[in-house]
């Protein structure tokens, strides 16, 4: 099913793909095997995708279920399901939850809560609630406001003067750290981050972090760090430029 210019369809179940060059909109709860849109596209009701969402433009969608979705420009949803892969190198815009397996993003995403699989997020991300994966691999800035949770989590600051702001961070394997240039005389014009509540997993190496609780089982201070409290079971060792208010082994 084609639209080129502009045009309507109406909701069903489709066994075809639907191709829009221009402007489309697509009234009532929809179900097709491919959606690329070249243009913009608005859909009221409830979408489902059994292969792949393409926008190259701009998407405003209600509540949406692919295979994989990429898109350029603008995506806009109530709620997102995303079976495999999420790739968006525009602005993301989730109302709600959103699900993906693997989420490669490159351009700024918002949610209201997030879970993946895996989740490599070199542009902007913004969460109203909690942020779940097995995989964060974070390297743009990050506002969070609630509980940031994966097996291995690993935030790298380059030379972007900005403050990653978190709520709670929890994991096994957490790694808050500078690029790898981002280290020397410039150091100082580098990014940081702020965990409001606490850190806790098991290894854990922080960098131009400030944080009131940091509670690992080995535990690594670098240098740029502001923590209040360090609780450690097995190993602890600490930059001398660390500032910290207390360690104590547990």
């Amino acid at each position: 099913m084609n639209i080129t210019g502009s045009g309507t369809i109406q909701g069903g179940d489709y066994n075809e793909g639907i191709h829009i060059s221009g402007s489309g909109i697509i009234n009532g709860r929809t179900r097709c095997t491919e959606l690329h849109v070249s243009g913009a596209v608005s859909a009221n009701s409830g979408f489902e995708c059994t292969g792949e969402i393409h926008v190259s433009g701009s998407g405003k969608f209600e509540d949406v279920k692919a295979a994989a979705v990429h898109a350029s420009g603008s995506f806009i949803a109530k709620s997102l399901d995303v079976g495999g892969e999420l790739r968006s190198s525009g602005s993301c815009k989730i109302k709600e939850k959103l699900n993906a397996n693997d989420a490669h993003i490159s351009g700024s995403l918002s949610a209201n809560e997030a879970k993946f699989c895996t989740a490599k997020i070199s542009g902007r991300f913004d969460c109203e609630g909690d942020a779940e994966a097995e995989e964060f691999l974070i390297s743009g800035p990050v506002f969070i406001k609630g509980l940031l949770n994966a097996e291995d989590v690993t935030i790298k600051q380059g030379f972007r003067r900005f403050t990653n702001v978190i709520n709670s961070i929890g994991g096994t394997t957490i790694r808050i750290e500078l690029r790898e240039d981002a280290h020397g005389p410039l150091g100082k014009n580098v990014a940081k981050t702020t965990v409001k509540e606490s850190i806790e997993g098991d290894a854990i190496f922080l960098e131009n972090t400030e944080c009131p609780l940091v509670v690992g089982n080995n535990v690594i201070i670098g240098g740029g760090c502001k923590i209040g409290k360090v609780q450690y079971g097995n190993n602890f060792s600490r930059d001398d430029s660390a500032e910290i208010g207390f360690v104590e082994k547990i």
